[in-house]
Parts: structure tokens; sequence; C-alpha cells
């Protein structure tokens, strides 16, 4: 069996098994990139850089070639979305602490139960901050992976038929 990831020759283009190169090609791309590509929802590509350039077979009717160009890239979420949502994470679980701390204290004097909400709430906002800081939340959540692009370019070594 030839080996089918290389570039197709003149005896392929003859022989038809030009098909089957491009079906073992895309299957290996879209492993590829199932493997190493994540989704995130509100993505941004922050910097690309193309790594690998592959032959994708050839369209013998037009004199056409077609090349895959691969990206390495970072992927992240819109930062300013990122940080209002690490913020209200973290104002969610500031409230939650101070109500509790202000319904748990015995006292009937309001002042009293309010002073205890407010440095609850503080206390936990300012662990949320050193626990988990902002710049760490936001990087956590970039990701590396690999983008494909394809094009088709007359190519003046396909045989004319």
């Amino acid at each position: 069996m030839k080996n089918v990831l290389r570039q197709p020759d003149r005896e392929d283009i003859e022989g038809g098994n030009v098909a089957l190169y491009l079906s073992t090609l895309k299957f290996a791309v879209f492993l590829t990139a199932g493997l190493f590509t994540s989704f995130p929802t509100q993505a941004r590509i922050y910097d690309q850089r193309e790594i690998a350039v592959a032959p994708g077979g050839v369209d013998v009717q037009r004199g056409m070639a077609l090349t895959n160009h691969f990206w390495l890239q970072v992927v992240g979420p819109d930062i300013a979305a990122a940080l209002v949502e690490y913020a209200q994470e973290c104002a969610g679980a500031a409230i939650a602490d101070g109500v509790a701390a202000a319904r748990m204290t015995p006292s009937p004097e309001p002042s009293a139960r309010i002073n205890a909400g407010i440095l609850a709430a503080q206390s936990t906002l300012r662990a949320c901050a050193a626990v988990r800081p902002a710049i760490g939340y936001v990087v956590g959540q970039f990701t590396v992976q690999i983008g494909q692009q394809a094009e088709w370019t007359p190519n003046a070594n396909i045989p004319s038929s």
C-alpha cells in the first residue's frame, strides 16, 4: 500500500487515486483538528503564525492544486467580558456570604447585622481576588489550537486533459 500522506504524482492522477488521497488527508486533518482544537463560544484569535503547508489534491480539468495552510493560534475569550464575568462571580459570592453572616448574627440590633454582613462580604471579595487573581482567571481560558485554510491555485505541473 502506498503512503497516502504524500504529494500525488502522475501515476496517482492517471490511476484515479486522487480521491483516496484526498479522503485520507481530509480524515487526518479533521482528526487532528478535533484532537487539538477547542471551540469557545466567544473566542478571539489573539495571535497566529503559519507552521505548515500541505498539498490537498489536484483538479486536473481546471489545472488547479489545493494547498492547505496550517496555523498555530492562541485563542481566548473577549477579555472585557471575561473580567465582567469574574467580577460578577466574586461579587455574587461576597453578597451570599454577607447575607448569611447578617442572618446568623445573634444580636437583634440592625447595626450589628449590617456590620457582620459588610465585614463578611468584604472578606469574601478580598479572598476571591487573592485566591483567583483576575489575570490568572482570564489566561486560564486561553487555548492553543491549530487553524486550517485551504486555497486553490493554478499549477503548471498538472498535465492537462
